[in-house]
């Protein structure tokens, strides 16, 4: 956490210090991205580039803190949605959404085709 309900999230391109308010911020590569407080253990993360919805997540942590699920819907172009849910275990200190966490499980619910 960064202060006055602002935090630092690096998911692999870059860090982007977004206030949690469910406000549109400016994020990378032109998107904007909002983060929503549902309520002390649900956000919603919803990221957007020239006014399409580019993906949806529901992040919910479990009741002990030690465990985030994250219910990730990504919005193709072809208006096909890849939907995939995440576990995370905490690594490391933190409380709450603000830490470091480790995947742990992945269940692609879209068809994939190789």
């Amino acid at each position: 956490m960064e202060g006055n309900n602002a935090y630092a999230f690096d998911f692999g391109g870059g860090i982007e210090t977004i206030v949690v308010n469910a406000s549109e911020q400016p994020g990378l590569g032109g998107t904007m991205l909002s983060v929503k407080a549902e309520g002390p253990d649900t956000w919603i993360v919803r990221r957007k580039k020239g006014g399409r919805l580019l993906l949806d997540a529901t992040w919910k942590l479990s009741n002990d803190g030690g465990t985030l699920t994250d219910h990730y819907r990504e919005l193709e172009p072809d208006s096909s949605t890849l939907s995939v849910d995440y576990v995370y275990r905490r690594a490391g200190r933190g409380s709450g959404f603000a830490a470091d966490w480790r995947s742990i499980k992945e269940t692609v619910n879209s068809p994939f085709l190789l």
